[in-house]
């Protein structure tokens, strides 16, 4: 099967939290597994994921206590795991 990606993945294992973006208090854990030029895969450690289509905001640690990367993306596709939810969330804008 021919390979669809646009753009090639780099494995990660970043600790990170989300919030849907109109909620930006409730901020829940999350681990980012593999990110690219236009999105990134993200395991959320939850029953109950984002919904399908919705807005995200993440916050990823970049090292330094208080430097993080804040990403806001739309949630593409959502796979079910045990205890855990896996989905792709394409990037539609950063800033450190």
């Amino acid at each position: 099967m021919k390979e669809r990606r646009r753009a090639i993945r780099f494995p990660t294992n970043l600790k990170g939290k989300y919030s849907k973006l109109e909620k930006r208090r409730d901020w829940k854990e999350c681990v980012i597994i593999n990110v690219s030029y236009s999105g990134m895969a993200v395991r959320f450690n939850t029953s109950s994921p984002p919904v399908l289509g919705s807005t995200v905001k993440l916050k990823i640690p970049l090292g330094k206590e208080d430097e993080l990367l804040n990403v806001i993306g739309i949630l593409m596709w959502l796979e079910e795991g045990v205890n855990f939810f896996v989905g792709g969330v394409k990037l539609i804008k950063s800033q450190t």
